[in-house]
């Protein structure tokens, strides 16, 4: 199983939230076709011409923070993101 796939696992689990790398999430948007800006902040924006929502991530200590990491989930379930887009 690739790398990709294994964290969209524990992304879509729910159990590891707060447990989830921020450089592996940042790739994996990059991957499906997000594009990101940052703009002098701590922040990271991902979006999608084609949609309305965006991801706003912040790099604490390494890992996403767990609310963020429920907002990729939402947006995965909403757009139908799944293992064929991986």
């Amino acid at each position: 199983m690739s790398q990709r796939k294994k964290l969209y696992d524990k992304i879509m689990s729910s159990k590891h939230d707060n447990n989830i790398g921020f450089d592996e999430t940042c790739n994996l948007l990059k991957y499906i076709g997000l594009e990101f800006r940052q703009n002098g902040t701590s922040h990271i924006v991902f979006s999608k011409k084609e949609c309305d929502d965006i991801i706003n991530l912040q790099n604490k200590n390494g890992k996403c923070k767990s609310y963020q990491v429920a907002q990729i989930r939402r947006f995965f379930r909403k757009e139908g993101i799944g293992y064929e887009d991986l």
